[in-house]
């Protein structure tokens, strides 16, 4: 109502919460996410455009999808690295089929229930995990789940209340894919290293890239911002990118609702929220 009431104005931009699909390549995963052209194939056949743009028309219209795992779209060092996997549906069957997988479409249909096996690994069929009661992350699903399917990627939904999800699910590692939200902050790159390196406190993929995590290791320990983003962005670009241990969705918007009266009030995508300057804020006289 506030977006059509013209007593008021609603400024948003995307913020440091960043939505995001793990992809689990441990003992208890699916074994066919092991394999890089799986998890490839995954990242081509969703269209992450459309995703963001259908969860957020309203409040955020224009919202582009996250190219990249460490820097966010407002951010100077922020380059745009997941761009490597455009959407293209006829890319993952021709991808799928390249690495001998038999059994799914020949061309992209929505109506298709031919779902691909592929060699030593089986059926392209994952348990898909996200929160129950969260409507947009529901939506994300069915989209998601649209797309693949179509393609011959089958995708099995596993809700959970958020206690049972992050406090047993998540940690025990016995998921295929899950959809959930980092909360980052101006100093994300620093800490990159728990999500992503061999080991990584927060690495709950059981991803692990030697080469990445001597990258992200140096940049945990390095004093020069410039230095660290340089650095962020090589292991990015050299190993992220290329591993699709997860694919990044959108930058969640924030948004602030004020009075047209109000001067002053602005959107600060950090957890400091709407008030960080509020000693500032002024009204216009009625």
């Amino acid at each position: 109502e506030f977006l059509r009431d013209d007593k008021f104005k609603v400024v948003t931009k995307p913020g440091y919460v960043f939505e995001h699909l793990d992809i689990q390549m441990g003992a208890q995963g699916h074994p066919a996410l092991k394999l890089p052209y799986v998890r490839q194939a995954i990242a081509t056949g969703i269209n992450r455009s459309q995703i963001a743009a259908t969860l957020y028309k309203d409040i955020s219209p224009g919202l582009a999808p996250l190219q990249s795992l460490i820097f966010k779209p407002f951010e100077p060092a922020y380059q745009p690295h997941f761009k490597a996997w455009p959407f293209s549906q006829k890319k993952v069957i021709s991808i799928l089929k390249g690495k001998g997988c038999t059994g799914g479409p020949d061309r992209p249909s929505s109506g298709n229930d031919d779902i691909f096996s592929c060699p030593n690994v089986g059926k392209l069929s994952f348990r898909y995990f996200t929160t129950t009661g969260n409507q947009l992350r529901a939506l994300a699903f069915e989209i998601i789940q649209r797309q693949l399917k179509s393609v011959g990627i089958e995708l099995v939904p596993r809700f959970q209340v958020s206690g049972l999800l992050f406090g047993t699910t998540l940690v025990a590692r016995d998921w295929d894919l899950m959809w959930f939200g980092w909360q980052g902050s101006p100093s994300s790159s620093i800490t990159a290293a728990d999500l992503y390196s061999c080991g990584g406190d927060q690495n709950y993929m059981t991803y692990c890239n030697r080469k990445l995590t001597r990258i992200l290791d140096q940049v945990s320990t390095t004093l020069d911002a410039g230095k660290r983003a340089q650095l962020a962005n090589e292991g990015e670009s050299k190993y992220l990118t290329k591993d699709v241990p997860s694919i990044p969705m959108f930058a969640r918007p924030v948004f602030m609702i004020t009075s047209n009266k109000a001067k002053g009030p602005t959107v600060n995508p950090t957890n400091e929220g709407g008030g960080w300057n509020v000693s500032t804020w002024t009204t216009t006289a009625s």
